[in-house]
């Protein structure tokens, strides 16, 4: 691996002449591949585009400096799979290994998965490796070789990891911004979203909001309609969350929202949105109630934070029951071990799986349990990713 920088102080303008290299074991043959660099919405980037090669493998190299807090990488592999398989420091001691969490009962990040699009990021909490000087290594594997390979890594730099600001893309799909009662349902949930969601952890959510003239219900990103959202969000802002709103969301039944990942990428690619339903939200009438607005604004509020890493603090029993199986991997979040003790410990956590039904009318919920507690290390998560700057 090589890597060129320059000497003497740092600044913006000389970390935008930093250049990084990558060496890939699948490149030996050939040597390194150089990255174009730039400096993009304060993160410096660096990008690629290139080819797996016969061990189907690739080797990323990023010079780090002092007071860098994260790096994110997104690599797009075509047709093909490909996950993160580990993360090395400069002293090339491994601290992020894929296989450990193959088949643990934490959730880390998705990026140590099989995907299309892989995105990746660390540190991830407060418990991780921090970023040091040096040459940090991000190995990525992939399922067949000699697959077209485009790879973005962007650098974060961010002197408080208690504050920040969040720009978001509001994606108003088919029309259904000319709906009077969806329109003014949406403004109020974007409010209690900015000002009692977000703002009480430290995020200002800068939120502009447009029209898009495609389908008005989409597939989950990733899961379907991929020229729809290469449309949609194909020309995105590196450094921006996409929430688009639909009627429905086609591949799943009373679903209020989706991610594109966690974390989800940044250049634009078909997984490269949170879909937000705002149809279903509405319910049959498609006038949303109070309860409904703050409903709406509480799913988007858990989507996006999703996409900027975070997991529910833990997962549904699969076909039922009682039984929790998995939690997400942080010491806040109370590893409870039955729904019901979830339901009590957990149930007003922004993160949490599903909403829960405070009061019923008849078969209809007609209020429901607040979530909006966001933990200490949770937030931590959020103001360490890229995104947040």
């Amino acid at each position: 691996m090589t890597e060129l920088r320059p000497g003497g102080a740092s600044s913006v303008g000389m970390r935008l002449r930093r250049r990084v290299a990558v060496c890939s074991a699948v490149l030996a043959a050939s040597g390194c591949v150089g990255w174009d660099s730039s400096v993009e919405d304060d993160l410096l980037v660096f990008r690629t585009s290139t080819s797996v090669g016969p061990a189907r493998k690739f080797v990323a190299a990023v010079p780090v400096e002092d007071g860098d807090t994260q790096l994110s990488l997104t690599a797009l592999v075509g047709d093909e799979a490909g996950y993160a398989a580990r993360i090395r420091n400069p002293q090339r001691e491994i601290v992020y290994e894929a296989s450990d969490w193959w088949t643990a009962d934490r959730n880390k990040t998705n990026g140590g998965f099989n995907a299309d699009v892989i995105t990746i990021a660390w540190p991830i909490d407060a418990f991780d490796a921090p970023l040091t000087p040096g040459t940090w290594t991000v190995e990525t594997r992939f399922s067949a070789a000699r697959a077209p390979l485009d790879v973005t890594v962007a650098v974060k730099r961010d002197s408080d990891l208690t504050s920040g600001v969040l720009h978001a893309d509001i994606v108003w799909a088919g029309g259904l911004q000319d709906d009077a009662d969806l329109a003014s349902g949406v403004s109020r949930a974007l409010e209690i979203w900015r000002d009692d969601v977000y703002g009480p952890i430290g995020i200002t959510v800068d939120a502009v909001e447009r029209t898009w003239d495609g389908p008005a219900a989409l597939a989950s990103p990733g899961f379907g309609d991929a020229d729809a959202y290469l449309d949609a969000v194909g020309d995105k802002a590196l450094r921006s969350v996409s929430v688009i709103l639909v009627s429905d969301v086609s591949d799943g039944a009373n679903v209020f929202g989706v991610s594109g990942g966690i974390p989800g990428p940044l250049p634009g690619t078909d997984r490269s949105a949170v879909l937000v339903s705002v149809g279903d939200v509405a319910g049959r009438d498609g006038v949303f109630t109070d309860e409904e607005a703050r409903l709406l604004s509480e799913t988007i509020a858990h989507e996006v934070g999703h996409y900027l890493g975070l997991f529910h603090p833990m997962e549904l029993p699969i076909g039922g029951g009682q039984a929790i199986a998995t939690w997400d991997a942080l010491d806040d979040t109370v590893a409870c071990a039955r729904l019901t003790a979830c339901n009590d410990a957990l149930g007003d956590n922004l993160m949490y799986p599903t909403p829960i039904c405070a009061s019923a009318t008849g078969l209809s919920c007609s209020a429901f349990v607040r979530q909006r507690t966001v933990s200490p290390d949770q937030q931590g998560v959020v103001h360490r990713a890229v995104l947040v700057r």
